[in-house]
């Protein structure tokens, strides 16, 4: 009886301590969420989670998206191509991602332009960093891009982030680095070209091959979405270099599909995927670098102007 009592009372004890301590980490969580997330997530313009949040819940009138991958955000420059325009681009951003933020911006009450750069591996879907979602969680419409890498913690403050801690204080460094450049939502590195590393990712390239082989729905099903709607919107291939072109086995298929977008009436493509650039104006086989992201955005400012694209507007 007096050791039923004696582990009884240890129990109580064990209680007494680590009641307090568990409020107090869940206060922690709930106090500290909000500033992490304010301070070194939505204030990080260049972040896929701080854009997927400016698409949801924030409103800017006015304002031309550029949907996409790091293709898009790493290829178009906004301040070159038009004072409205926004560069909404995540990285390994998908058919589902990009789909995800057309449906949102098209349920917006604007009539402004669309951009959104087109990539051959489009509908070969990747996953998308969750770090980019993880913060909107609270849209039904986002947890379909974490698929079956969501977690129950992930809806808990502050522990939601735990594992991605490290990748929102990176970007948030990388951001306010003097060394890279910025512009409306874009992110761009400054690093000198590297001939013998481009190199190596050239060779690597010429040792692959890529096709669209088969019959993929959601081609029909992203046609019919962009042609849904009245705003005007711009289907654009921004540049890759010679070596991935050569590996792209069929080209007759991928022309033939950007022919259909553009025989839609909203639709303008702009295919400037062969665009002329010395082996300087690239990162790698499927990216240019800022000097490259910078003639390219200049030839596109130059085409949407001359089909007068951005005095189009939407029917209210």
């Amino acid at each position: 009886m007096e050791e039923n009592s004696s582990t009884s009372n240890s129990r109580r004890a064990l209680l007494r301590f680590l009641a307090p301590m568990i409020l107090v980490l869940i206060a922690a969580c709930v106090v500290l969420d909000p500033v992490i997330t304010r301070v070194f997530v939505f204030s990080n313009e260049v972040h896929g989670a701080a854009k997927v949040h400016r698409m949801f819940d924030e409103v800017h009138p006015g304002e031309i998206p550029i949907l996409g991958s790091s293709r898009a955000d790493g290829s178009f420059v906004p301040d070159l191509i038009h004072p409205d325009a926004y560069n909404y681009g995540i990285q390994q951003a998908g058919y589902t991602v990009t789909r995800m933020m057309l449906e949102t911006e098209l349920r917006k009450q604007s009539t402004t332009p669309i951009i959104i750069n087109f990539e051959y591996t489009f509908f070969h879907e990747q996953d998308a960093d969750i770090a980019n979602f993880i913060p909107s969680l609270g849209h039904s419409e986002v947890r379909p891009c974490m698929g079956d890498r969501q977690r129950w913690f992930h809806r808990i403050p502050l522990l939601r982030y735990f594992g991605h801690m490290d990748d929102y204080f990176r970007s948030f460094l990388a951001d306010r680095s003097t060394r890279n450049v910025r512009s409306r939502g874009a992110f761009f590195l400054t690093a000198p070209f590297s001939r013998e590393a481009f190199e190596r990712t050239v060779s690597q390239r010429r040792s692959t091959r890529f096709g669209w082989n088969g019959e993929w729905p959601a081609r029909d099903a992203w046609v019919e979405l962009l042609g849904s709607t009245e705003r005007p919107i711009a289907v654009v291939v921004a540049p890759y270099h010679p070596a991935w072109m050569e590996s792209f086995t069929t080209p007759e298929a991928g022309q033939a599909y950007l022919a259909r977008m553009d025989a839609l009436p909203n639709v303008t493509v702009i295919d400037l995927g062969a665009m002329p650039l010395p082996d300087s104006c690239f990162l790698n086989t499927t990216h240019v670098n800022y000097t490259g992201a910078k003639a390219f955005s200049k030839v596109l400012a130059q085409r949407l102007n001359e089909v007068g694209f951005f005095g189009r507007s939407a029917i209210p």
